[in-house]
């Protein structure tokens, strides 16, 4: 067992699961925040989409859709957490689960940096090069494209200046929750956005990041990766929160 970033034994607990639909992926991380909120345990879960999906973020308008016409053919959810919407096609996709006092200094920006620096380090055992942003935020304005990967945000995962990787959190009963994308390739219900094999020339596939990082990430953690599927509780938890909020069209228009 590691000795965690804030000087506490812990274990990652990992969990892969199949590519389903937005709203149970969706619902599968609420859960996963709830049960972390209660145990204190930390939580990394990787996964995929079953047909590509625009996710919108916690503060988006509904009607901002209307901004985006290649990807209204699309089954839409809203996340809960912040930022821009994606559409999750050809991508790798995370959720990490970690109580605020487990971070060092209670820094959850911290996290973004250290989860994104340590997505680099493993693209680069195959021979990709990325790095993060790390210049000023360009003023907040209305006028903020639509999709995340159109926005430039500090600690942005950057190859050839162009943006494959990015995240968003929300806090909630001292537990942040982050949601993170790395695009692999670009999908033509969002022909503006290029993914990291059309970038590198690579042919990296979703099976090889999501065995080879999670090792990384637990150890820049300082913690143990212990793998734990879901258990049936929380897989009947999740379809009552997925009726509940993630395939209702109230939670979805609720801006």
């Amino acid at each position: 067992m590691g000795t965690g970033i804030s000087g506490t034994s812990l274990n990652l607990r990992m969990i892969v699961t199949d590519a389903r639909s937005g709203s149970w992926n969706m619902a599968v991380d609420q859960v996963l925040l709830e049960s972390v909120q209660l145990d204190r345990l930390p939580c990394l879960r990787l996964y995929q989409w079953n047909e590509p999906t625009i996710s919108l973020g916690y503060f988006q308008q509904f009607a901002d859709r209307e901004q985006h016409p290649a990807s209204l053919s699309c089954p839409v959810v809203r996340r809960a957490t912040g930022g821009g919407a994606i559409c999750h096609d050809q991508e790798v996709t995370y959720s990490l689960v970690i109580p605020v006092e487990q971070l060092p200094n209670q820094n959850c920006q911290h996290l973004y940096t250290l989860v994104h620096q340590t997505i680099i380090d493993q693209l680069q055992q195959h021979n990709i090069h990325g790095e993060l942003r790390c210049l000023p935020d360009p003023p907040v304005t209305s006028q903020q494209p639509f999709l995340c990967f159109q926005r430039k945000t500090n600690g942005d995962i950057l190859i050839n200046s162009q943006k494959v990787g990015g995240s968003a959190q929300r806090r909630q009963r001292g537990v942040v929750l982050q949601h993170g994308s790395l695009l692999l390739n670009g999908s033509p219900l969002a022909p503006e956005i290029t993914g990291l094999n059309q970038l590198t020339g690579m042919t990296l596939n979703p099976q090889d990041l999501m065995q080879s990082w999670p090792p990384r990430l637990a150890k820049a953690l300082g913690w143990s990766l212990i793998s734990d599927p879901l258990g049936q509780a929380q897989q009947q938890r999740a379809l009552q929160i997925q009726k509940e909020r993630f395939s209702s069209a109230d939670w979805t228009k609720r801006r």
